[in-house]
C-alpha cells in the first residue's frame, strides 16, 4: 500500500484543526461570561424578591388560620441574613427559614414585621424593602411592598 492510499484510510483530526477549534471556543466564552454574570445575578434578585413575598403571605396567611399575631423576623437583625415565620404559640419554633444566596443585599424596615389575625400588618404604615445586587449594574433592584393591609406587590427599581 502506498503513501497516499495510507492518507486516504486515515480517520481523525490534525493538531492544527484541534487548535482552531480551542481557540473559537476560548473566544466565545470570553465574550459569553460577562453576560452569563449578568443573568446568574438577575436571576438571584428575581428568586429573593419572590422568596420575600411568598414569606409575607405565609406570615399572613398563617395569622388568619391560627387567629393569633404571627411574626416575620430577620435573622440576626437584618433582612440580608434571611428571615423566618415564626410560630405563634412558641416563637423559638420556625414555621419557614429562608437564607439568602450570596451577593444579594435585602434593605428593609428596622423592625420584624407581624401580621395580626385579620392579615393586616401591626405597623400603621406601608412598609418597603429593597433588593438587590451591588456591583452588577444589569441586575435591576426590585422593590416588595408591603401595604397595611398586609397584601404585597412586586416591581423593577429602587423604592
Amino acid at each position: 500500500m502506498n503513501i497516499n492510499a495510507q492518507l486516504k484510510l486515515a480517520k481523525g483530526f490534525t493538531l492544527v484543526e484541534l487548535m482552531i477549534v480551542i481557540v473559537i471556543i476560548a473566544i466565545l466564552l470570553t465574550v459569553a461570561a460577562p453576560s452569563f454574570r449578568n443573568f446568574v445575578a438577575q436571576q438571584r434578585l428575581r428568586s429573593a424578591s419572590m422568596d420575600l413575598r411568598m414569606a409575607l403571605t405565609m406570615a399572613r396567611s398563617e395569622a388568619v388560620k391560627r387567629n393569633a399575631n404571627v411574626t416575620l423576623a430577620r435573622i440576626d437583625g437584618d433582612w440580608s441574613n434571611g428571615w423566618v415565620v415564626q410560630d405563634p404559640v412558641d416563637a423559638t419554633v420556625a414555621l419557614l427559614t429562608y437564607s439568602l444566596a450570596q451577593d444579594v443585599v435585602v434593605a428593609g424596615p428596622g423592625a420584624d414585621i407581624t401580621f395580626r389575625p385579620t392579615g393586616r400588618i401591626t405597623a400603621g404604615a406601608q412598609t418597603d424593602f429593597d433588593v438587590s445586587v451591588p456591583g452588577v449594574s444589569a441586575a435591576e433592584p426590585s422593590c416588595v411592598q408591603l401595604f397595611v393591609t398586609g397584601r404585597s406587590e412586586s416591581e423593577k427599581g429602587s423604592c
